[in-house]
């Protein structure tokens, strides 16, 4: 642990007054909020600020002052880094240290001042303004059977929560910061959501789900949850408005004589005739065998025959192409040209 430079964090010099104190922190306060800044700038604001109410909770106080620098010049009392190894606050996530991920006050501050603060840190005081929270956005991944049939997904995500020791007041025991939120009254967890996705969804919609999102401060209410749904890859198939389409192959003969083969579809597989003469890419419609519609009918399912020869041909079935290639009329069109004969 390094001793912080708490000066510094103020831009004041060592032999600042109680009033260059308040006004330095008051005016870096406003500035660095977290709740004056942009989603994009909130961490980095976040972090400065956590910084900042830490430096004014030492310097603003006569005797804890004096303790800091007399640690900071090498005087008394002596301090060994690393000699109170507990978490005077609860340890965890939630804890004042600074690498505890989301906690508020450093690990040096926790070691000399968290008594004090553990103390201290029953009682509550309410800020003079409510704050509605911040919506909180979020992408939930599904298969494409989700959308035909609706599920239930619990899924994690990082949202700030209240503080559980200032009670998202951002101070405890009167004018004194909060150690564990740093005064934001807001500390980030992640959080289990379980959402409901309806049949008929569709890829891209977005749900609402009211109140989980950020807490409000002072009381405010608590902003919302959108989560977009986004459909992870279904192969064969792909989703088309209301109906989806795949792929089926066919053999060349199936094409030309006509047959009935096994098709896979969302719910299972259907019996599907292949009409003499099929083209390839020609679409054979299967009906009801798409995505539910809000009248509770469904699209359907488009299968595109792809003619496909095997990978490896008998002799029966070489002599019998040969015999075709003899007596049948080669196609013509688009680059091909009449073959001389």
């Amino acid at each position: 642990m390094n001793i912080p430079d708490y000066y510094d964090a103020l831009g004041l010099k060592p032999d600042a007054d109680a009033d260059q104190i308040k006004s330095a922190y008051r005016a870096l306060a406003r500035t660095w909020h977290p709740d004056v800044h942009k989603e994009e700038g909130k961490q980095e604001a976040e972090e400065r600020f956590k910084k900042i109410s830490e430096a004014y909770e030492v310097l603003s106080d006569k005797d804890k002052r004096a303790k800091y620098d007399a640690i900071r010049t090498g005087g008394q009392p002596q301090w060994e880094p690393g000699a109170s190894q507990h978490d005077p606050f609860g340890g965890g996530a939630g804890g004042v240290g600074g690498g505890g991920g989301g906690g508020g006050f450093s690990d040096f501050f926790a070691s000399i001042f968290g008594d004090e603060f553990r103390r201290a840190s029953g009682r509550r005081t309410h800020r003079r303004y409510s704050m509605r929270g911040a919506d909180v956005r979020a992408e939930l991944k599904v298969p494409l059977t989700t959308l035909v049939d609706g599920a239930e997904h619990t899924f994690a995500i990082l949202a700030q929560t209240t503080c559980p020791d200032c009670g998202g007041t951002g101070t405890v025991e009167g004018e004194h910061i909060c150690p564990t939120c740093a005064g934001i009254g807001q500390v980030r967890r992640n959080r289990d959501v379980t959402l409901r996705i309806p049949p008929g969804t569709r890829n891209g919609q977005t749900l609402r789900l009211r109140g989980l999102g950020e807490p409000g401060d002072g009381g405010g209410e608590a902003g919302d949850l959108y989560v977009t749904v986004r459909v992870v890859d279904s192969e064969p198939f792909r989703v088309n408005g209301d109906d989806i389409e795949a792929d089926l192959p066919i053999a060349p003969w199936e094409a030309a004589l006509g047959a009935t083969v096994r098709a896979r579809t969302l719910a299972g597989s259907v019996e599907l005739k292949i009409p003499p003469g099929t083209r390839s890419s020609q679409r054979l419609r299967v009906g009801a065998q798409g995505l539910p519609k809000g009248d509770d009918s469904r699209g359907d399912l488009y299968l595109r025959a792809i003619i496909t020869m095997p990978k490896t041909l008998s002799d029966a079935q070489k002599k019998l192409l040969e015999e075709l290639g003899e007596i049948g009329t080669p196609p013509t069109g688009g680059a091909r040209l009449e073959d001389a004969r």
